[in-house]
């Protein structure tokens, strides 16, 4: 008999059924949850207050030129802030529920790159960072691969991004070519590093290296959990060294798509 009360009190309640350490990964995950929706609420919030207050400021008839331009500069950024979060946050759920769809084509390598190096170098120009953006490319017109553009296109941004996020001054370095069949590129800054311990737990959900009491950086720290995604749809691989303080390089290696 106690044998058959104590099978329905596990019936009747079955969390007591559940490992400590199940238990421990539900609260991580509900905390996780609670962190992204408060992190979501301060990513858009934030910019579209901008947006409404500096929009008001612009209907004035009295404002001098130079202001004008300024503040239409605010609710730009604001407005390209509030459009990456929605990026992110709608490219990291298409991932986990493996709607991602691939488009192979044969691109020019040295197009893309420079595109997105042409991209950002554009941007740095508006930023007050003493940062210097470089890029070494092999010595090569043409440069084709198969590959899906977007995807590749994507990882390349978001790695650039995170490099110039992460670091105030000195060189953000671009460095690719093919070899054997496979796409190898290299982003190197000179920033704010990784800490050892923090290494394993970049590629996650919701984590910034500047995790802590105060928010430094903006963005949902879902960066990096994209790029390794995407990486993977495209049967690659992604790796990091990095020195506290001295700053970190991110490898991508990705091979060309079957005909």
């Amino acid at each position: 008999m106690d044998i058959l009360k104590n099978t329905e009190k596990k019936i009747n309640n079955p969390v007591s059924t559940m490992s400590d350490e199940y238990i421990s990964k539900i609260k991580e995950t509900e905390k996780l949850k609670s962190m992204f929706l408060q992190n979501l609420s301060h990513e858009i919030r934030t910019p579209l207050n901008a947006i409404i207050g500096f929009s008001e400021l612009l209907s004035r008839e009295n404002l001098e030129q130079d202001e004008r331009k300024e503040f239409f500069k605010i609710v730009e950024s604001a407005g390209s802030r509030i459009l990456k979060t929605i990026t992110d946050t709608l490219d990291l759920s298409s991932i986990e529920t493996n709607q991602i769809s691939v488009l192979v084509k044969k691109e020019d390598l040295n197009v893309l790159m420079e595109n997105v190096f042409n991209h950002y170098n554009s941007m740095l120009k508006n930023t007050p960072k003493n940062l210097t953006l470089n890029m070494q490319s092999p010595d090569a017109p043409n440069l084709f691969f198969r590959t899906d553009q977007r995807i590749l296109g994507r990882i390349i941004s978001i790695l650039i991004d995170n490099a110039i996020k992460y670091t105030e001054k000195g060189d953000v370095v671009i460095a690719y070519t093919v070899d054997k069949g496979e796409f190898f590129c290299s982003i190197k800054d000179t920033g704010i590093g990784i800490e050892e311990n923090s290494l394993s737990i970049i590629y996650e959900k919701f984590q910034q290296v500047s995790s802590g009491s105060s928010k430094l950086y903006q963005g949902l720290g879902n960066g990096l959990s994209i790029a390794k995604g995407f990486v993977e749809i495209l049967n690659g691989k992604i790796w990091v060294e990095s020195q506290l303080k001295e700053g970190s390089t991110f490898y991508i290696k990705i091979p060309s798509a079957n005909p």
